[in-house]
């Protein structure tokens, strides 16, 4: 074994190292996309999960909201009615009271002048 077969021996090693670390290479550079884009999607995906039960929650909320402003509403407009009812059978007894005065002034009126005497 002489020194040329030493050298061609150590250029075969230096081949192979640089062979396997071009393998490597490459699979580290297909590799690494594929866990990152792994990770994205995890992470989207939590997120997603998360944005889901925040929008059930603000579909809750509205559907409460709705719900009690429906019944606020519909309390409200009762109240109202009621109120319209008394001021109208108020306003009925002050023209019933009215119509009694302007029969008694009428009746006052017809008493005081006097009549004409028929011929």
């Amino acid at each position: 074994m002489g020194v040329d077969d030493l050298y061609l021996i150590v250029g075969i090693v230096w081949w192979i190292v640089g062979l396997i670390g071009i393998i490597f290479t490459i699979r580290a550079k297909i590799q690494k996309p594929q866990i990152r884009s792994d990770k994205v999607e995890a992470l989207l995906n939590a997120q997603n999960d998360v944005l889901k039960v925040e929008i059930a929650d603000l579909k809750k909320t509205i559907c409460d909201n709705k719900t009690g402003q429906e019944k606020e509403m519909q309390n409200l407009k009762d109240n109202h009615i009621h109120s319209l009812d008394l001021k109208i059978d108020e306003t009925n007894k002050n023209v019933n009271s009215l119509t009694l005065k302007v029969t008694e002034l009428a009746t006052i009126i017809n008493e005081r002048i006097p009549k004409p005497l028929v011929k």
